[in-house]
């Protein structure tokens, strides 16, 4: 998983999994990931979702 990926989950309501998608494909260089199981900024999710932004930072701040 790369830093510039949109991450998403398909059981999410607030905002569709498709239009996560969409932005994906128009944002320059960026990625996609979808978890199937995962709700709204994959919530159910803590320990895959949290180290994502601590990875983040770490390799912008280094």
């Amino acid at each position: 998983m790369c830093a510039d990926e949109l991450v998403t989950g398909r059981l999410g309501r607030a905002i569709p999994w498709e239009q996560t998608g969409l932005q994906a494909k128009l944002a320059p260089d960026a990625g996609f990931v979808l978890y199937g199981e995962g709700t709204h900024v994959l919530n159910n999710m803590p320990a895959v979702v949290r180290p994502m932004p601590a990875d983040w930072m770490a390799g912008h701040l280094a």
